[in-house]
């Protein structure tokens, strides 16, 4: 719209309105409807004459002539300025070079602007894709409805990371030699949960109400052994013996935090009812068990009495057990062979793990290669090696000496 000037500026000589201000044209119309009420209305159609087209309809007896004292500016001097106020400027986005500094221009996360955004983006549902280009970015809902990554540029990224370099501190290297150790102490529960987002008519997704809980048995920081063996057979298929960790997944409630809750409350009975003791636990004996113990086990008894054996045969001949035993020459030879001093020892400690695992996994060649290599250690038994000239040859047989004897079969 324009400003429309007032009814009696027309009797003022000096062209001023009734508060005494010069009339101040605003040209926010279209060329075409400026120029048409810039000729037809307030430009005069003969010297002299200043009426309206409307005016001069209604009233054709009445001949108003302009004063002489008011004087109408050039032709060419109206025409050039409004040119000037009607040239039109071009958009931000035709504007915008490639050298531009594009992290100052788009320097945080907003919505997308088609009138600032160079990018010949386009983006529309096509029942028929293929067929019609799809809308491009202005007045586009489409594109207002997506998040947008255009300020994580790569420049952008690396000024972020040049302006907060300072406050860094180096990795510490014992959590990169450790990290397993270094999870389970500081992080040692991890929840997972996933969003959707999909277009449809409803932002709701039964998928993201579930929720998974990692968590090591470290976290718990159970002690004793009927403690663990009661927490492992509570937990059932929830408990992976390989990484030693425990996971719930639950989806059973309506929603995420009702989920979540519902961890808490499993996690919490968990704990309480593994540190009660009832009575008849008290009568589990070693037959009851789940998985085979090195540390009171008849190995055990037999490792014992063996070493024991060859440290008083050696006291008795005054000779070093070095070649019995290595077990032996690190231990004194006053010192009694118990079983308490035996566990402290790390070759008796390798050989409790490779016989549990033989005992209590399912046998495999690695299995029995590692057994019998602790056993070798343990005892001092040297490892037999074959010759490559000394292995048995079998003889090949060509293919037409197998077809006759296949034949004479």
């Amino acid at each position: 719209m324009y400003r429309r000037r007032c009814h009696d500026w027309h009797g003022r000589p000096d062209g001023l309105d009734h508060k005494g201000q010069k009339f101040r044209q605003i040209w926010l119309r279209p060329k075409r409807a400026m120029m048409h009420r810039y000729w037809t209305r307030w430009f005069p159609k003969a010297a002299g004459e200043f009426k309206a087209a409307k005016f001069r309809e209604k009233r054709q007896d009445l001949d108003w002539t302009m004063p002489k004292s008011f004087e109408l500016p050039k032709i060419s001097h109206i025409h050039r300025n409004t040119k000037k106020k009607m040239t039109r400027r071009l958009l931000r986005r035709y504007r915008i070079t490639p050298e531009m500094d594009w992290p100052s221009h788009w320097p945080t996360a907003k919505t997308y602007n088609a009138q600032v955004c160079p990018l010949p983006i386009r983006r529309e549902y096509q029942k028929h894709p293929g067929l019609v280009t799809p809308r491009d970015g202005f007045n586009n809902t489409e594109m207002l409805k997506i998040p947008n990554f255009l300020h994580l540029t790569p420049t952008a990224i690396k000024r972020h990371c040049e302006a907060i370099k300072e406050f860094f501190t180096p990795f510490p290297e014992s959590i990169k030699k450790q990290k397993k150790a270094f999870r389970d102490e500081y992080f040692p529960i991890t929840m997972k949960y996933s969003d959707f987002v999909h277009q449809s008519n409803s932002i709701r997704d039964c998928r993201s109400r579930t929720v998974t809980l990692i968590m090591s048995d470290v976290t718990f920081n159970l002690k004793d052994v009927r403690e663990r063996t009661k927490f492992r057979q509570l937990a059932g298929n929830r408990w992976n013996e390989q990484t030693k960790t425990l996971s719930f997944v639950v989806d059973r409630c309506y929603t995420r935090k009702q989920n979540q809750d519902y961890i808490d409350f499993l996690i919490t009975a968990l704990y309480s009812e593994t540190k009660k003791e009832a009575s008849w636990e008290k009568l589990k004996t070693r037959a009851d068990t789940l998985n085979i113990d090195f540390q009171g086990s008849s190995t055990e008894d037999r490792l014992v009495n063996i070493l024991a054996g060859i440290q008083k045969r050696s006291a008795e001949k005054e000779q070093k057990p070095v070649a019995f035993s290595p077990v032996l020459s690190e231990i004194e030879k006053d010192e009694k062979i118990t079983k308490e001093v035996l566990r402290k020892h790390p070759k008796v400690k390798q050989y409790s793990r490779a016989w549990e695992k033989y005992m209590n996994k399912t046998e495999t060649p690695e299995t029995v290669r590692q057994y019998a290599k602790s056993i070798r250690r343990l005892l001092g038994i040297p490892e037999i090696k074959v010759p490559p000239s000394t292995q048995p040859q079998v003889p090949v047989k060509n293919s037409s000496q197998q077809q006759a004897s296949s034949s004479s079969v």
